[in-house]
């Protein structure tokens, strides 16, 4: 039976042909927002340089007399920073991943670039990133170069969404990790601090009134220090927690991404992350 000009499935049918004639690229603004607004790096990058940096001020917060202590840091200063380029790898497969979900949601293609080359080969820095999280940042690099490579456009979008989920978890997991580690050591660091402060407090004998003024000086000023680190890092773990919960969505509703009330859950969670990053 063939249906009617104006029964509603040939008035769809008519609506479907309208849209490939067209070019067939859906309204997927909402996920390029949301592909374009987590793929940025940079915050995690400074809180990375921060978290290495902390052991050289745990070196500074030592007494002149107290070499062994500072020279006890050397070791783990040298694991820090042999941590450091695994971590802002990690992070750049999160930074391209978003990155292609906004090129295909807008339909555009992804770009094959050597940062891409730097994540597909990841299985050979098992030594840097451990064994598992290399096998996972190089899944990301295979997925980016296979999309750049078939010349994935819009259509491919679920494509992308379902391979990378699992990974892109993974990586947030890591991530949280790594940052949640960071903040114990600020309490450790701030703990060391206050412990300096008091002492060389206490070594000012009450006749050296302008050495005493000093300390308490330095001590003030350097206290206000934890506060805004603690903040940035508990915004980074939300941040990246809710981009978590966003793909997952995404991934949950894949086989209908151009619906309307998928994009309203996602701008939801867009001005969630828009929130935590202004905090």
């Amino acid at each position: 039976m063939t249906p009617s000009p104006r029964s509603p499935l040939a008035r769809a049918t008519l609506a479907l042909l309208l849209a490939l004639a067209l070019g067939g690229c859906a309204n997927l603004s909402a996920i390029a927002e949301f592909g374009r607004l987590s793929s940025d790096g940079v915050l995690y990058r400074r809180l990375t340089d921060e978290y290495v940096g902390s052991l050289h001020t745990m070196q500074d917060l030592t007494l002149k007399r107290q070499q062994q202590e500072r020279d006890n840091l050397v070791p783990a200063l040298a694991k820090r920073q042999a941590l450091a380029p695994a971590a802002l790898l990690m992070q750049q497969a999160v930074a391209e991943y978003m990155g292609a979900l906004a090129a295909l949601a807008g339909d555009e293609l992804v770009v094959l670039d050597d940062q891409v080359d730097d994540l597909a080969g990841a299985a050979t820095k098992a030594e840097l990133l451990g064994e598992q999280r290399a096998k996972t940042v190089a899944s990301i690099g295979k997925l980016l170069t296979e999309a750049a490579l078939n010349g994935y456009r819009q259509r491919q979008l679920a494509t992308l969404i379902e391979a990378g989920n699992g990974p892109l978890q993974a990586l947030i997991a890591d991530l949280t990790s790594v940052m949640e580690r960071y903040a114990e050591q600020i309490q450790i660091e701030q703990d060391q601090f206050n412990f300096h402060y008091r002492t060389l407090g206490a070594m000012a004998t009450p006749g050296e009134r302008a050495a005493a003024e000093l300390i308490w000086a330095q001590q003030r000023s350097g206290a206000r220090q934890f506060a805004p680190r603690r903040q940035a890092i508990a915004s980074y773990i939300a941040t990246i927690g809710k981009i978590g919960q966003a793909h997952q969505a995404l991934y949950d509703n894949r086989s209908r991404i151009a619906d309307r009330e998928v994009h309203a859950q996602l701008k939801h969670y867009i001005k969630r992350i828009q929130a935590v990053r202004a905090d």
